[in-house]
């Protein structure tokens, strides 16, 4: 019997969590589509800085092509 109360109690909470879990979510604000598609990008490489990025690399044998820009 104490086994079944248990396992009845036990059952109960887990429920609860899950329904206040589900709320708390709920609750959070949507995100802004508007807003978010006129970013424009932080930082573009310009040829010269993507060249002399490849020359490192170059140096370290991270990079075996040309140093070129390349899209």
């Amino acid at each position: 019997m104490k086994k079944l109360l248990l396992l009845v109690l036990s059952l109960l909470l887990a429920v609860s969590l899950t329904g206040a879990t589900q709320n708390k979510n709920a609750n959070v604000p949507s995100v802004n589509k508007s807003a978010s598609a006129k970013r424009k990008p932080i930082f573009r490489a310009t040829a010269d800085q993507i060249k002399q990025a490849q020359a490192i690399l170059k140096q370290r044998s991270f990079y075996n092509g040309a140093q070129n820009r390349q899209a």
